[in-house]
C-alpha cells in the first residue's frame, strides 16, 4: 500500500486545481480520476465542447488555461416572445427599458460582491464568505421567483430570463435561488467566450502526469491508523488527507465509508442533462448559424452552433423529438451526465469539514472559476 500526504479523487477543474497547487508548494499527492478534466469534457477532430460551455472576463484564475472561442453577442442571439425569435435588442422592447435597466443595476451590484468573495475564496473558505456578505446571504435565501416580483421583471422574465436559466442550469427559475439566478445572467453584462478546451487539460496537467493515475475509485474510508484508506480498481492508498473534488453521485457510487455528514451533501441538488451534438440544417424561423434560447417546455433548451451544420444542444432525454428544429438531421454524438449541475441553497457546505477531509467542486457556486478556486483553498490549507 502506498501511502501519501494527500490524495485527491477526481480530475476536474477543482482537483487539478489542488494537484497544481500542491505541487508548486512541494508537496506530496496523487490524484486519482476516472475522467481527465472532469465535465470540461470535448473531443472530436475540433475538440467540440460536450460539457462546460462558456467564459466570461471575470474567470481570471482559469482564464489562462482555456482559449477564447467564438465571442457572443447579444444582438447575434435570440429569444422567442410567442409570436416571433428577436433579440434582446429589438426595438419591440423598448417597454421593457425600465425592468432592463432595474436588472442591470442589481446585477452590476451582485458582480461587485461576488468578485470581492472570489478575491478571498482561495484563503477562506466560500461558507464562510457567505456568513459575512448580507447581500449574498440574501440572495441565496430568496427564490428567484420572489425577486422577479419584487423588481418589476415578470415580462423580461418570460421571454429572456427563464429561457437562459433553464439552459445553464437545466431547471425552471422557480427552482433557483437569486443567487443563482443572477449569476446565470453574468454574460449579458460581462465579455462572454465560447469555451475552447483543446489545450486546457495539457495545460492543467502540465508537470503533474507522475502523479495522476487514471483509474476508478471503489471505495474510500477513515483508516484504522488514522488518516484515510483509498482503494481504487488498480491500487490501494493510504494518506493524512483526503480530497474529494468529484460530484455527489460518485461518492455513492464508490461507497464510501465515511460519515455522510462529513461530506456534506444535504439540500444539493443533482440535475442530470444529456448533450447531443447534431448535423443537418435548422428550420429557417429557428435562425440557423445563431444561438437560439428555446422556451422552457421544449425538447431542448439552446441551439449553439459549433461550426456551418453542426449544433451543440442540451435536452432532459436522451432522444430528443428535434424535428421541430430541424429540417434534416442526425445526432453526431451524445453525452448523458448523470449531474450536469449542482445546485445548492441556502446553506453552503464547509470545504474542510473535518481534519484532514476536504469537498471541493460546484457544490456551493456552479462554474468553472469558482470550483478552480475551491482546489486553490485546499491546497492552501493543507500547505499552510
Amino acid at each position: 500500500m502506498r501511502t501519501y500526504d494527500t490524495v485527491i479523487v477526481g480530475g476536474g477543474i477543482a482537483g487539478l486545481a489542488c494537484a497544481r497547487q500542491l505541487r508548486a508548494a512541494g508537496h506530496d499527492f496523487f490524484l486519482v480520476t476516472d475522467r481527465l478534466g472532469g465535465r470540461m469534457f470535448a473531443n472530436g477532430a475540433a475538440m467540440h465542447n460536450f460539457g462546460a460551455t462558456y467564459v466570461t472576463s471575470d474567470y481570471r484564475h482559469i482564464g489562462r488555461f482555456i482559449d477564447r472561442g467564438r465571442r457572443v453577442r447579444w444582438r447575434d442571439v435570440f429569444f422567442h416572445d410567442g409570436v416571433r425569435f428577436l433579440t434582446i435588442w429589438h426595438p419591440s422592447n423598448l417597454r421593457h427599458r425600465r425592468a432592463l435597466l432595474r436588472l442591470y443595476a442589481r446585477l452590476i451590484e451582485f458582480r461587485g460582491h461576488l468578485n470581492r468573495l472570489r478575491a478571498l475564496s482561495p484563503r477562506v473558505c466560500q461558507a464562510e464568505l457567505l456568513r459575512d456578505d448580507p447581500l449574498l446571504g440574501r440572495a441565496t435565501r430568496e427564490p428567484a421567483a420572489e425577486f422577479v416580483a419584487r423588481n418589476g421583471l415578470a415580462d423580461l422574465n418570460a421571454t429572456f430570463v427563464a429561457p437562459m436559466v433553464n439552459s445553464t442550469v437545466f431547471t425552471t427559475f422557480e427552482q433557483v435561488n437569486t443567487f443563482y439566478y443572477l449569476a446565470v445572467l453574468m454574460p449579458i453584462l460581462l465579455p462572454t467566450y465560447l469555451a475552447d478546451f483543446s489545450r486546457t487539460i495539457p495545460r492543467l496537467t502540465a508537470g503533474l502526469c507522475d502523479r495522476i493515475g487514471v483509474e476508478r475509485v471503489v471505495a474510500l474510508e477513515t483508516s484504522p491508523r488514522g488518516g484515510f484508506a483509498v482503494t481504487t480498481t488498480l491500487r490501494d492508498l493510504r494518506a493524512r488527507n483526503v480530497v474529494v473534488a468529484t460530484p455527489a453521485h460518485n461518492l455513492r457510487d464508490f461507497g464510501t465509508g465515511l460519515d455522510p455528514s462529513w461530506i456534506g451533501t444535504d439540500g444539493v441538488r443533482e440535475i442530470p442533462i444529456v448533450t447531443l451534438h447534431v448535423r443537418g440544417r435548422r428550420r429557417d424561423e429557428y435562425r440557423p448559424e445563431k444561438l437560439v434560447f428555446l422556451r422552457p417546455d421544449e425538447a431542448a433548451t439552446v441551439l449553439i452552433p459549433l461550426e456551418p451544420g453542426l449544433d451543440m444542444l442540451f435536452a432532459p432525454t436522451p432522444e430528443p423529438d428535434l424535428a421541430p428544429y430541424f429540417e434534416h438531421h442526425e445526432v453526431a454524438a451524445r453525452v448523458r451526465w448523470k449531474t450536469a449541475i449542482q445546485l445548492s441553497g441556502a446553506c453552503w457546505r464547509r470545504l474542510a469539514p473535518r481534519p484532514g477531509l476536504y469537498t471541493i467542486g460546484d457544490y456551493n457556486i456552479c462554474g468553472l472559476e469558482d470550483s478552480y478556486l475551491t482546489g486553490l483553498f485546499a491546497a492552501n490549507r493543507i500547505v499552510g
